[in-house]
């Protein structure tokens, strides 16, 4: 998981990256499930607590990757190859990801602008 996230949703990335990274995790979260702890003690069980923390971080790299998959720009640290500029018209709104039955959907919020005004960064 961590090669997966590091090599493909890094700050540079790209849609077959993206496509690629989910199939990954998705194919892991698959594996989790056959997961199983050799230490069975109720007090300072760290295995346990590895393996629900791994269930837990593969929920987390899922909804990173889905939702850099929606999103069809490249916007502060994150840079898309394949959308190389920022696109306040489309994107200026927040993704929310949830957990639906047929898998993740992704939502949006709208941005509320208050003292600064969003701009794109130049360096």
């Amino acid at each position: 998981m961590q090669r997966t996230m590091s090599q493909m949703c890094n700050v540079f990335r790209d849609e077959k990256g993206l496509t690629d990274a989910l199939e990954k995790i998705r194919n892991l979260k698959t594996r989790y499930h056959n997961l199983g702890v050799s230490f069975k003690g109720n007090a300072f069980n760290y295995e346990l607590e590895d393996a629900l923390e791994l269930g837990n971080m593969l929920k987390a790299a899922e909804a990173v990757v889905f939702s850099a998959l929606q999103r069809k720009e490249s916007r502060g640290a994150h840079y898309r190859s394949d959308y190389p500029n920022r696109n306040d018209t489309e994107w200026l709104k927040h993704t929310l990801i949830f957990q639906a039955k047929n898998g993740l959907e992704a939502h949006y919020k709208p941005v509320v602008v208050t003292k600064f005004e969003p701009k794109a960064r130049t360096y």
